[in-house]
């Protein structure tokens, strides 16, 4: 009798308070929603079409997907899961975007289970030398894991630089693009843009409606800016379209890909708080000779590196742990400010962002202004607030 009464109590305290509830859950998502609607939708517009070399000996090796292709957040299963033939492997990129009064800067990231370059002898070789040396003279700082040319998850990407044509649309001008492989930075114009930025050499990237037409390597998975399929290889072409697909046995056809976003999905994991999933392995401060002007006194923890153990452990870093111009991580936090100081932008180059989330949780930063740019002159700049 009295948990009749309990029951009915209950049920009539929900019927009173739930559309007082209801009412509370639009305004939550109300505050994020805008947002993360308009960051899809950037990264969406100007998602590149990639070509991506399959070995055929091996094909699921170069597939793309998504990090928890396997069902779960470790990262250091991955390298056996990839090669289960009942595993499905959908097609995902990830993306960041951020957006200025006159450029959008939106990074794709692409994640492979395996990095997989060299053969049987070269990783056979590498692994015997640490085998003998580590225990030996050489202390564990000197990265003997280096001398692995294969790991364990696999993470390349590109920064695509569109110049907007209206601030009150998602039109532009694809003007820029820069590949990370290898631990290296290759800058490309896109045919039309040379003036644009004062990038050194001729290299440049097809566009085909402002989407870059990017290629990516077999085995070692590094993003070009073209290739060609050798013996045994196929181009496999992968194309935004909103639904993640799987490569069929007919390499001619076209797979969809869908996009993640990198703040909602690996970046929740890289805080401190996350090791028990075994998802990153190392962790980085960002204090004040890093970022300072971003993080001031907060100085967080961040994961850097995907936990791996086959081969080289511990070798596929995260875009946040990427370095250039000097600074780990200015690439990815603070796009504008790292283009603008890196190749002297020679039209109106604003750097104060109108959208940049994985800033906006920090404290506010001084953000520089075009004139404070240790370059030659930007020209006439947009009105600041």
């Amino acid at each position: 009798m009295v948990l009749s009464k309990t029951i009915v109590n209950s049920v009539r305290l929900l019927v009173v308070y739930a559309p007082l509830l209801l009412g509370l859950v639009p305004t939550a998502w109300g505050e994020e929603h805008p947002a993360v609607r308009r960051e899809y939708q950037i990264a969406a517009r100007y998602a590149p079409e990639f070509y991506q070399v399959v070995d055929l000996r091996r094909p699921r090796l170069d597939y793309l997907t998504r990090f928890d292709f396997d069902g779960n957040w470790r990262a250091d299963d991955n390298w056996s899961h990839v090669t289960r033939p009942d595993q499905p492997l959908p097609a995902y990129v990830y993306f960041a975007v951020a957006e200025t009064r006159t450029h959008f800067f939106i990074h794709y990231v692409c994640f492979h289970p395996r990095d997989w370059k060299g053969n049987w002898l070269t990783n056979g070789s590498f692994q015997f030398l640490k085998f003998l040396a580590r225990p030996l003279v050489f202390p564990r700082w000197l990265g003997l894991d280096v001398l692995s040319l294969a790991h364990e998850n696999d993470l390349e990407g590109v920064l695509v630089v569109v110049a907007r044509r209206d601030p009150d649309s998602l039109e532009g001008r694809t003007a820029l693009v820069e590949a990370f492989s290898h631990h290296r930075f290759r800058t490309f114009h896109s045919y039309g843009q040379e003036e644009a930025f004062g990038v050194k050499g001729n290299r440049f990237v097809r566009t085909l409606d402002e989407r870059p037409l990017l290629f990516i390597e077999s085995s070692g998975h590094g993003v070009r800016e073209r290739l060609r399929a050798k013996k045994n290889q196929v181009l496999l072409h992968y194309r935004y379209t909103g639904t993640a697909e799987e490569p069929a046995g007919d390499f001619a056809r076209p797979v969809g890909y869908e996009l993640l976003s990198l703040h909602g999905t690996l970046w929740q994991h890289a805080l401190e708080g996350k090791r028990a999933e075994r998802t990153f392995s190392r962790f980085r401060l960002y204090d004040q000779f890093e970022l300072a002007d971003f993080f001031q006194d907060n100085s967080p923890r961040i994961g850097t590196a995907l936990r791996g153990r086959k081969r080289g452990r511990n070798r596929a870093v995260a875009p946040w742990g990427w370095k250039n111009n000097g600074i780990r991580g200015q690439w990815f936090f603070d796009p504008a400010r790292n283009i603008a100081e890196r190749h002297h932008p020679r039209s109106p180059f604003d750097t104060e962002y109108l959208l940049n989330r994985f800033l906006a949780a920090g404290v506010a930063a001084r953000r520089i202004r075009p004139n404070e740019l240790r370059s030659e002159p930007l020209g006439a700049s947009l009105e600041q607030p």
